[in-house]
């Protein structure tokens, strides 16, 4: 047997300087605060279609289905002002959601079918998409700066 204590575990410590911490940035938390916040308002103008079938021109049913939508996608924002480094896969579906939804609002908006200030809530879904962009870019795990190696007798530059 060796006299000799173990050697400390020091994997948290380096792992901890290869990559700064910016969950507790100004930034991040400014995002996760917006983000917050623009989830609450989709939720609350959610309410009324998801539980009374209250949407205009809508039958209760598509009411409903669209304040679910809206729930999920309130859901998915509140997910990723918590964990944004895991919400990086959500990033392609919301982004598609809300692209679609506003493009399609833009068309019936300018065809007559909509009127625009009832369609505000595409708003807040598009200004919750880019801000969960931005947090989960600003989240996302750095890979380290490769170094190029010169081939053996190559002049430096």
């Amino acid at each position: 047997m060796s006299d000799e204590a173990p050697a400390p575990d020091l994997a948290t410590r380096v792992l901890a300087a290869l990559e700064p911490d910016r969950t507790h940035s100004p930034a991040a938390h400014a995002l996760r605060l917006v983000l917050v916040t623009l989830a609450a308002l989709l939720f609350l103008a959610a309410l009324g279609p998801l539980l009374f079938g209250d949407a205009a021109d809508l039958p209760v049913h598509g009411a409903r289905h669209e304040g679910a939508v809206a729930v999920a996608l309130a859901v998915g924002f509140v997910y990723t002002a918590a964990r944004p480094r895991r919400a990086g896969a959500l990033l392609p579906v919301v982004a598609t959601l809300a692209v679609l939804l506003t493009a399609t609002t833009v068309v019936d908006v300018v065809q007559g079918r909509a009127e625009l200030l009832a369609e505000s809530p595409h708003v807040v879904q598009l200004a919750a998409l880019f801000t969960m962009w931005a947090l989960v870019r600003l989240e996302r795990p750095r890979a380290p700066r490769r170094r190029r190696l010169r081939p053996v007798g190559a002049p430096r530059r």
